[in-house]
């Protein structure tokens, strides 16, 4: 008998507890707001960082082919050349 009354007393305690700490939790902001940016001047700088990156990209893969492409014009040339003789 005195075994319930204390697992009731307990079990009460921690739902009151459990109450007391979700009163307590304030949510500074909501998830959604995190993923979206704050100002219009944030998305802008987003933006153009990313244009940024994708030209800074471009550019490096092209200056790595261009030896390629000038052996694969050379070779072209030299086709041509050997053609019209």
């Amino acid at each position: 008998m005195t075994t319930r009354v204390l697992s009731r007393v307990v079990e009460q305690g921690r739902i009151d507890t459990e109450k007391e700490v979700a009163a307590n939790v304030v949510e500074d902001e909501p998830a959604c707001s995190l993923l979206q940016p704050t100002s219009p001047l944030q998305f802008s700088a987003n933006r153009d960082w990313k244009m940024l990156n994708k030209r800074v990209k471009e550019y490096a893969l092209e200056y790595k082919t261009q030896t390629q492409k000038l052996n694969w014009i050379m070779l072209k040339i030299k086709d041509q050349e050997q053609i019209e003789t």
